[in-house]
């Protein structure tokens, strides 16, 4: 899971990420957010993804 102030973010650019991929029940808390829009971007190369569960 990728985080990107006012761009579409990727793996290899993002502003946060999550610490570690393919993980299930992933979140991200921004600390520091400055305003603007933030975009998520969520990416698996898992071929058997870990389910998340909804909040």
């Amino acid at each position: 899971m990728f985080i990107g102030n006012g761009y579409v973010p990727s793996a290899a650019h993002f502003d946060y990420t999550y610490s570690i991929p393919n993980y299930g029940n992933q979140e991200i808390v921004m600390t520091s957010a400055i305003a603007g829009v933030h975009y998520i971007t969520i990416r698996c190369v898992s071929s058997n993804p870990v389910l998340q569960t909804l909040h």
